[in-house]
C-alpha cells in the first residue's frame, strides 16, 4: 500500500491527513498558522519526518487558499486574510526541506480532483463544483481534465456579477450572506435551512429562502449554458441537508419550463468527498504528475 501526505491549507488551520493510494484518509490532525511562510513550510517539514516513522510516505500534496499554478508552485491572487503571508511565495520551497516529491494546488480544484479521484463524480468527463458556505468557490473540469485558466481563476464564477452594479454571486448564491441579512432585518439567527423549514409562519424567512434558491438555481442555468458539463455538484455544509439538493434541481425545473426550455438541463448533485476532498485532491494532482 502506498501512503502520502496532504496538507488544506484553510483560513483558521492546516488540516493534514495521511492518505493511502485506496483513496481513504487513515490519519487526521490539525496545525495551527504559523506566523510566517518560513513557518508554514518548516512545520509541514516537522510533520512529515514525524509521520514518516509510521507511515512510509512517498509524496506530499497541498491544497491552499490562493490561486495556485501547480507547476511552479507559486501562489497568486486572494487567500484568507490569516495567510496573506502566502502571497507571491512558492510552496516549492518545501522540496529543500524534505526528500520526496511535492506538488501544490489551489483549494477548490483540489477540491474538484477529490470529488473526480475518490467521490461521485468518478466517471465524468466534464463537471462543475460549487462550494457554498460565506462566499462560492468552485472548479471546473472539462474533457476528464481540471481546466484552471490562464491566470488559474477559473471556476471562480462568485466573482461573476449578472449585471453591472449588481452585487456578485458570492453575495446571491451562497447562504451564510442570507443569514446575516436575517439577523439584521430580525435581531435573530437562523440558518438558511431553517428559512425554508419556518417560511409557512416567518414572512423574513420565506423571502430570503426564495431568494436564495432562485438566485442559485438561476446560476446554475447560467453555467450549464457556458459549460455544458455532465453535472454540477454542490458542497459546503448546506449540501449535506437532504432536502437541499431535491429543492434546487425543482427550482431549476420550474425556470425551465417557465422559459419553455427542454433542452441542455443542469443536473445537480451534492459532492461526496466531504471535509477530506480538498485533502484527497491534493494526493491525486501528485499521483497524476509524479506516477507514484
Amino acid at each position: 500500500m502506498q501512503y502520502y501526505l496532504g496538507f488544506d491549507v484553510g483560513g483558521s488551520s492546516t488540516k493534514v491527513g495521511v492518505v493511502t493510494d485506496e483513496k481513504t484518509v487513515v490519519y487526521h490532525e490539525k496545525q495551527s498558522h504559523p506566523d510566517t511562510f518560513e513557518g508554514m513550510v518548516q512545520m509541514m517539514a516537522d510533520v512529515y519526518y514525524r509521520l514518516k516513522k509510521e507511515y512510509p510516505i512517498c509524496g506530499i500534496g497541498i491544497s491552499s487558499c490562493g490561486c495556485i499554478d501547480p507547476e511552479d508552485g507559486i501562489v497568486r491572487g486572494w487567500m484568507a486574510p490569516s495567510v496573506l503571508y502566502i502571497k507571491g511565495r512558492c510552496f516549492y520551497d518545501l522540496c529543500r526541506l524534505v526528500d520526496v516529491p511535492v506538488r501544490a494546488e489551489k483549494d477548490s480544484q483540489a477540491g474538484a480532483m477529490g470529488e473526480y479521484w475518490a467521490g461521485g463524480a468518478k466517471g465524468y468527463d466534464s463537471f462543475l463544483t460549487l462550494v457554498l458556505g460565506t462566499g462560492q468557490g468552485g472548479a471546473l473540469f472539462l474533457n476528464g481534465k481540471p481546466y484552471r485558466g490562464t491566470h488559474f481563476f477559473a471556476g471562480d464564477m462568485g466573482y461573476v456579477s449578472p449585471a453591472r452594479g449588481m452585487k456578485g454571486f458570492s453575495e446571491l448564491t451562497a447562504p451564510i450572506p442570507y443569514e446575516k441579512r436575517y439577523f439584521e432585518e430580525t435581531g435573530k439567527h437562523m440558518f438558511c435551512t431553517d428559512f425554508y423549514l419556518n417560511r409557512e409562519t416567518d414572512p423574513v424567512a420565506a423571502r430570503l429562502w426564495e431568494e436564495f434558491i432562485g438566485n442559485l438555481a438561476y446560476f446554475c442555468i447560467q453555467m450549464q449554458f457556458t459549460f455544458d458539463t455532465d453535472r454540477i455538484f454542490i458542497g459546503g455544509g448546506i449540501s449535506g441537508w437532504k432536502p437541499f439538493i431535491p429543492l434546487l434541481q425543482q427550482k431549476i425545473d420550474e425556470y425551465l419550463e417557465e422559459w419553455n426550455c427542454d433542452f441542455n438541463r443542469p443536473i445537480v448533485v451534492a459532492c461526496s468527498g466531504g471535509n477530506d476532498a480538498n485533502l484527497l485532491g491534493a494526493v491525486y494532482s501528485l499521483k497524476e504528475k509524479y506516477h507514484i
